[in-house]
């Protein structure tokens, strides 16, 4: 396979003794809670998520009151698409990115890297991605039920081929499908649902590849919110009542049904099957 000249495989002649851990999963699914507890509990190099903007990069931004021909925002998310491409034979590209040959030629297997791949509720999912819709370049409706059922413009560093999504569920779908398209094709690598990750997490992270790297030390999960940012941030008790609580019964009968739908053949029903009424 022909690469551009610094976005071909990582080097395979590494000296490197501890295992290289790469997470993936969808905005708001955990990834900064999974993060945390990696760094604190395993003896692992985990690797990074790809830059965002950098400091020489904001030189060469658009000011914030512009004219009609330039986008701060746009400019800010095209240079963070850069960034994932060349970075990603180092540290594997965006942490939200689906996962693709891309990724697993130039990263994961001559790393040799542990991917971990997150999960959360649909319903769940939806809530939050509605609340904090981060990267979200297109217009994101005040109405949650608009938001489901309206078009999801996704960067190029989401690594989906396509850029105009139907909705924010299919993106959902999309991504789990590659999640499960890497299971299939890399044995070092786990899918792990944040609600089991969250109500226990020391059981969960026994059944993945990193579990003979622990430090030792009991596998506590942090008492804030994990990530610094975002509407709403709440405590762990709030977090693991939420995650107990999870199911599409939490939407109206019209945006469970259609949400269920949009999920029809998706590795989501099989993760979280619906209640039958």
């Amino acid at each position: 396979m022909m690469y551009p000249p610094g976005h071909g495989p990582a080097p395979e002649n590494r000296t490197d003794t501890l295992p290289v851990v790469k997470l993936l999963g969808e905005r708001s699914t955990g990834t900064h809670l999974l993060q945390k507890v990696l760094q604190q509990h395993f003896d692992m190099e985990l690797a990074p998520s790809s830059s965002g903007v950098t400091q020489e990069q904001t030189r060469h931004l658009p000011g914030r009151l512009v004219g009609r021909w330039s986008s701060r925002r746009a400019s800010r998310e095209a240079l963070q698409d850069h960034n994932h491409f060349v970075e990603l034979p180092r540290n594997g590209g965006w942490k939200h990115a689906a996962a693709s040959t891309r990724f697993l030629e130039c990263f994961a297997i001559p790393r040799k890297a542990i991917v971990i791949c997150l999960l959360r509720h649909p319903a769940d999912w939806l809530r939050s991605m509605h609340r904090n819709p981060f990267h979200g370049i297109g217009h994101i409706p005040r109405d949650f039920s608009a938001f489901i059922r309206s078009p999801w413009i996704a960067a190029a560093r989401d690594e989906l081929g396509e850029r105009l999504i139907e909705n924010p569920v299919k993106l959902y779908a999309a991504k789990a499908q590659s999640y499960s398209w890497l299971g299939e094709n890399r044995d070092k690598m786990s899918l792990v649902t944040y609600e089991n990750l969250i109500l226990n997490p020391e059981e969960t992270l026994r059944q993945t590849p990193v579990w003979p790297f622990r430090s030792g030390s009991k596998i506590d999960l942090p008492n804030q919110s994990a990530r610094p940012f975002g509407r709403r941030p709440a405590n762990l008790d709030e977090y693991r009542r939420r995650a107990a609580a999870v199911s599409y019964d939490t939407l109206s009968d019209s945006d469970r049904d259609f949400v269920l739908s949009e999920l029809s053949g998706s590795i989501l029903l099989d993760l979280y099957p619906p209640s039958s009424r």
